[in-house]
């Protein structure tokens, strides 16, 4: 019995004769067998460097199915119910971060942000009368006192109060999902 790489086919002397391809590797009756019933099951032949076959299994679907044997391929909802997890988590932190309008101005709401606004806070809790140009978001500059700064902490706190709640709902959404595509139904995107 032989096997040749370039066509991926088995070949016998005494039938295939001269038109057997010239990479064809001698292989035994037992590993033919193997070979064969490895292909019923799922798995795939690949070759060596010198041509010699042998059995592998093919790679899953994605990272989203799991397989105790190596061919049969099951759906792993935790493995994808801990992706939309994270990547609730991450549209989260990115809607939180990239800041909130405020009567038409932008602004910030990083951590670095957050930090300058309790510094502001403090100054502006023993000097009530204090102003300060301050910056808003990128190129955008205004003039802060008490009054705004009451405004953007309220807003700051409803920015970070919608994007908490938002994860919370898609994450009580995420753990109510039985199937595949329940899970697939799942929108990662920030207000949908």
């Amino acid at each position: 019995m032989l096997y040749a790489k370039s066509t991926g086919g088995f070949y016998i002397n005494s039938i295939h004769g001269d038109t057997i391809p010239s990479d064809a590797v001698e292989i035994t009756d037992e590993l033919y067998s193997t070979l064969l019933t490895g292909q019923a099951e799922g798995k795939q032949i690949f070759t060596d460097t010198e041509g010699h076959p042998f059995l592998v299994v093919p790679p899953g679907p994605t990272d989203l199915y799991k397989t105790d044997d190596g061919v049969n391929w099951i759906f792993d909802i935790d493995t994808a119910k801990k992706n939309l997890f994270a990547s609730i988590q991450a549209e989260k932190k990115r809607v939180k971060d990239g800041g909130f309008p405020l009567d038409g101005v932008l602004f910030d709401s990083d951590d670095a942000a957050n930090i300058a606004y309790l510094q502001l806070q403090v100054k502006l809790s023993s000097t009530p009368d204090y102003t300060i140009r301050w910056k808003a978001s990128a190129g955008v500059w205004i003039t802060m006192d008490a009054t705004l700064f009451t405004s953007v902490a309220a807003g700051l706190e409803a920015h970070y109060s919608a994007c908490f709640a938002w994860q919370e709902a898609k994450e009580i959404e995420i753990a109510s999902c039985t199937t595949a595509a329940e899970l697939e139904a799942v929108s990662v995107v920030f207000g949908e």
